[in-house]
Order: structure tokens, then C-alpha cells, then sequence
């Protein structure tokens, strides 16, 4: 059954790339204190995972989109260290484009923001100090999505998908596993709204099996791939042994 789950996850790993499940991962470690684009598709991850870190290191990145768009995140993963009621690493997310605008997460934190997190601009800054040399291999990862907000019920583009909650995303983002309306309109099997697929259990499964990360998922499916190539070389030499046999016993 798990062999089988695997088959399952790498062929959806496969059409991903059409469909657009495997979305990016823009690492802050190696954008420390740059400003880019988001995603092509208005999707995407940010993560900090490093193998080396000096201490009290201080990386911002500041993600950029369409002016009159709105940026969504949520953590799908956090594991930042505290002493106490000392924060060791902290995290600020800001409204803008600089150390001077509006936090989000009310300062410097070491604790999980609840909830969702939205812009009001079209830049979003993520600030975050590695305050010890105690690696782990991913403090935090943080799943985006860029919105903009219908006018007089209509999305202004054509290529937008419109969410229940009135904010409209780029359609290839929908039935892709991940909430990114906000709602999980986007993920909805009714006729009239996204019109997804039911994976039901199958879906969830995915949806956790794409968060643990690009190396992660590598790892899996080299795995997977060289169990495929043992047991093809397993029926080869049984199949090599038949052939023996029969040879033996018609001698």
C-alpha cells in the first residue's frame, strides 16, 4: 500500500509540471536582503533552511507584485528557538517595502502568527535573525499567494479565478491542493465554484507531501526510483534463473 502511495505521488509529482502543483521556493538564505518578483503565477514558497549559519545573521527579503495586488501567507512550517521567554531567532513580516513599514506580526517574534496574514500593498518583507549557531535545516517555511480584490463583483482579468470571498487569483492556482483564496473556495468540487476534482483523503496527502520541502521531495523520489530499478533487476535475475533451469533440465 505504501509502494502504491508512492506510484501515486510521483505521477502527480510529474504532471505537476503542467498543472502547477510544485510551485516555487524562493530560500531567503540566498536572497539575503534582496527584492524580487513573486512567483510567475502568483504562488509560491519562502523558506529558511541553511546548513551553516553564523550567529545573530540577520537575512530580509522583500517579495514584489502588480501594483494594486495583495499578498496572503500562512506558515506551514515553524520551528524558531526560544529561551524561555527569551526569543533566540525571531521573525518580522512587514507591509511594505522596507524596515520602515507596517509589521504584520507586531515586532520581532518567535511564536507562530495565528491565522493568516494579508497586505494591503503590493510588497511584502520577510526579516528574519538566526540567533544562534544551532542549525536546524528549516526554521520556517511560509506559503504565498498574491490576490487582488474584485471590482463590483468581477475580476479585472480574465486569467483570474474568483474566490467566495471576493478576492481573485490566477486560475492555474486552483485544484493545485493549496488553499489560496483564503476560503478553499479554489479547492471546491461544486459545479458552479472551482470545480475540482474529488481526491478527498488523497488530496490531504499530497497537499502534506509538498510542504516537507524541494529536498525532502527529492529524496523521496530517488527513493522510489531505485526501489523501482531493484525489483526490475530482482525479476530480471528470476527471470535469468527460470531460464537456467529449464535449460538444465531439457540437457
Amino acid at each position: 500500500m505504501k509502494t502504491f502511495a508512492a506510484f501515486l505521488l510521483v505521477a502527480v509529482m510529474a504532471h505537476s509540471a503542467t498543472a502547477g502543483i510544485l510551485v516555487p521556493t524562493t530560500y531567503i538564505k540566498s536572497r539575503c536582503n534582496q527584492t524580487t518578483s513573486a512567483a510567475s503565477g502568483g504562488a509560491g514558497f519562502i523558506e529558511w533552511s541553511a546548513a551553516t549559519a553564523d550567529n545573530a545573521e540577520t537575512c530580509s527579503l522583500t517579495l514584489s507584485a502588480d501594483v494594486g495586488s495583495m499578498f496572503r501567507l500562512t506558515f506551514t512550517r515553524f520551528d524558531l528557538d526560544s529561551n524561555g521567554q527569551a526569543c533566540v531567532d525571531t521573525i518580522n513580516i512587514l507591509d511594505g517595502p522596507n524596515m520602515l513599514s507596517v509589521s504584520k506580526t507586531g515586532g520581532d517574534v518567535c511564536t507562530q502568527p495565528m491565522g493568516e496574514i494579508t497586505t494591503v500593498s503590493n510588497t511584502v518583507t520577510i526579516s528574519f535573525t538566526q540567533g544562534s549557531s544551532d542549525i536546524d535545516f528549516m526554521k520556517f517555511k511560509i506559503q504565498y499567494s498574491v490576490f487582488r480584490m474584485a471590482v463590483l463583483g468581477m475580476c479585472t482579468s480574465s486569467s483570474d479565478f474568483k474566490c467566495d470571498n471576493n478576492r481573485c487569483i490566477d486560475n492555474d492556482n486552483k485544484c493545485d491542493f493549496r488553499d489560496d483564496c483564503g476560503d478553499n473556495s479554489d479547492e471546491s468540487t461544486s459545479d458552479s465554484g472551482a470545480n475540482c476534482a474529488d481526491l478527498s483523503d488523497f488530496g490531504n496527502t499530497v497537499s502534506n507531501f509538498l510542504s516537507l520541502g524541494l529536498a525532502a521531495i527529492i529524496g523521496i523520489v530517488v527513493g522510489v526510483i531505485v526501489l523501482i530499478i531493484l525489483i526490475i533487476v530482482l525479476i530480471c535475475v528470476c527471470c535469468c534463473n527460470c531460464c537456467r533451469k529449464g535449460n538444465n533440465q531439457a540437457v
